[in-house]
């Protein structure tokens, strides 16, 4: 394969439907990947035909851009964006309790910090709750 050039890093984020965030002495391209990463990657301006050289190239190739070199020439000469695994977005964490149901539980509950932090808004409720209806004035 061919050495590659900053012009063929721009040609690769126009393809890959990265967006030029701004300009400056560097061409600044982000990405956002359907599981929430964020790339970003920087082309030199002005010197579309100067070589990028090979580390650099591996590691724009791995870090930034998130494609193998295969991946990378696939897109530029198919002209669509390359195909990257889709990685499973994290699970949602569970609600956790407001600061009001937090002083709630300290105050009447008599929970510690750590205990409280391992509850979800919902337990936190149910344990109020709970304590509430136990209470006999």
């Amino acid at each position: 394969m061919r050495a590659p050039t900053w012009g063929d890093l721009v040609a690769f984020c126009k393809v890959d439907q990265w967006v030029l965030a701004r300009q400056s002495k560097h061409a600044v391209y982000k990405k956002v990947l359907p599981d929430g990463t964020a790339l970003q990657t920087e082309a030199s301006r002005g010197k579309d035909r100067d070589n990028i050289g090979a580390r650099l190239f591996h590691f724009i190739l791995r870090v930034e851009l998130q494609v193998s070199e295969e991946e990378f020439w696939d897109a530029i000469r198919n002209g669509e964006p390359a195909r990257r695994p889709a990685h499973p977005a994290p699970p949602e964490a569970p609600p956790r309790p407001s600061a009001g149901l937090v002083h709630q539980l300290r105050k009447h509950v008599r929970l510690s910090d750590e205990e409280i932090g391992k509850l979800s808004k919902d337990d936190a409720v149910k344990m109020l709750n709970e304590h509430f209806s136990k209470r006999s004035d």
